[in-house]
Formats: C-alpha cells, structure tokens, sequence
C-alpha cells in the first residue's frame, strides 16, 4: 500500500512552510512510530538538519545514480537517512556545485520509494516553481499545504502560481489547503483567503515562543493549530491538550474539500 505524501509548500519565501513542516512531522510520528518521515527538499539550501543539529551528507552521487535505474536499491537511502526525537528524517540535499545534476525525474523517483517503505511521507520544499524538488513535490503529493502570510502580497501572489499549478502541471484543486501563518504578527484572515483561493484555509496564530525558538535554530513547541491539522488528516486526538477536546469540522468557503477547524473545551 503507497504512503500518503503530505508536501508544506510556499509561494514566496519567508512564510514558515519549514517550521510547519518539521511541527506536523513531530506531532505525527508520535501517532505513527517508525511509519513517518521528514525528508528535507530545499535543495542547495537545506534548512532543517540545523533544527535536529545533524550533519549533511552531500555526498549524492550514488544517490543520484541509484534514482536513475531500476530496480532501486533502497540501501543507498541509509547514508542519507537519520532519526531524532522518532522521527525519520532525510536529507537527499547536494552541494551548490551538484543540485543541478537532479531533476524533477530524480526527485519523483525518490517520493515513490519513500512512499512504498512510510506510511507518511512529510515534504519540505523549496518555495516558488522553480526548482525541480518542487515540481516533483506538488505533482506526487496527496495534500499540498500552501503557506502563505497574512498580507495582500502573499494571497495575491499565491493566486497567479496556484492557477498555473492547477492548469499548466495538472494539479487537482482538492489536493490543495492554504495555511495562513502569522508567526509573525498579523491578523489572519481564512474566509477572505478561501474566497480568493478557492480552496479550504487554516491559520496559525501568532506565537513569540514559537519563532523565537525558530529563529535560533531550536526545535519549537507545535502550535495548536498543526496539533488540530494532525488531528483532521488521521483522526488521532490531540496529544498535548490538557483537556479533551471538541473539534468541529464546519463548511467553510473555497471549494474541493472545504472544511476548517474550530476547537472548544470542556
């Protein structure tokens, strides 16, 4: 049975889609032991060994050689796989001098087998539609989780890519949930993004705690509101709350799967 591959994604840089990627990835494999994987697809520019302090191995010759030909050899993968705090984590990520050898071919082949060996595959990719990684990112995914930040700017901006994804490389709209992230201060607004969009949207409020520790190269507390995403993608309940939660799902814009979380206590 394929994996589900679950890729965080921006259109512009700058928007969190790492932090979120490695909060979702924590939460997930602690419902899933040994069943989750992280795999870093910034290329050239990686950010996440650096949260879990590991060392690149850049290295990818054999890597790349072993994605051209079939059958894989899944032992290859091991130079380039680690595990921190449960989760698996991969970091297929070459020098500036050698990221330009992969293509988008290179990068599907790899999801599939992660997909055939996890039954969560968490991509991490590089923002806008210009590297390889990420065409290969969106295309083989299950669910893209657009981040963008609570300005004009960034929805309008996410509008003009996501007509092109969804004409040009043929990518269903219902495999598409727009996350608004306002690590930094902002006000999200979900119902005005889903309008424009047209497509179901989340918010992650603002935390200090949480880009603080972001901004220093430390793994953050998850924020509730990926605690509930978790929570809405497999149905496990959410592991940090202190009291049971209530979480109603309510039709909300957009269009595809359009639900969006609210959460009360008892």
């Amino acid at each position: 049975m394929r994996g589900r591959i679950t890729t965080f994604w921006s259109v512009r840089g700058g928007s969190g889609s790492t932090l979120l990627s490695v909060c979702y990835a924590l939460e997930l494999s602690k419902h899933f032991p040994d069943e989750v994987i992280l795999v870093d697809l910034s290329e050239a520019l990686p950010h996440i060994h650096r949260l879990f302090d590991l060392s690149l191995q850049q290295d990818t010759t054999k890597l790349r050689g072993m994605l051209e030909k079939e059958p894989f050899s899944t032992s290859v993968l091991d130079n380039h796989l680690y595990k921190r705090r449960g989760l698996n984590i991969m970091l297929p990520c070459a020098d500036l001098y050698e990221f330009t050898k992969f293509d988008t071919e290179h990068y599907s082949a790899l999801l599939k087998i992660l997909a055939g060996r996890f039954r969560y595959v968490i991509a991490d990719t590089n923002a806008g539609i210009y590297f390889s990684s990420t065409c290969a990112s969106l295309k083989n995914a299950d669910t893209i989780n657009i981040i963008i930040r609570s300005d004009r700017h960034s929805l309008m901006s996410a509008k003009t890519v996501l007509e092109f994804i969804t004409s040009s490389w043929q990518i269903p709209l219902d495999r598409l949930r727009a996350v608004v992230n306002c690590t930094v201060e902002g006000s999200p607004d979900t119902e005005l993004v889903s309008r424009v969009l047209g497509i179901p949207s989340e918010e992650v409020r603002y935390n200090s705690r949480l880009k603080a520790e972001f901004d220093a190269c430390r793994l953050p507390p998850c924020p509730e509101e990926i605690l509930k995403l978790v929570y809405s993608d497999t149905g496990r309940p959410i592991s940090d709350s202190k009291q049971k939660p209530l979480v109603q799902l309510n039709r909300h814009g957009g269009g595809g799967r359009n639900w969006v979380l609210s959460t009360r206590t008892k």
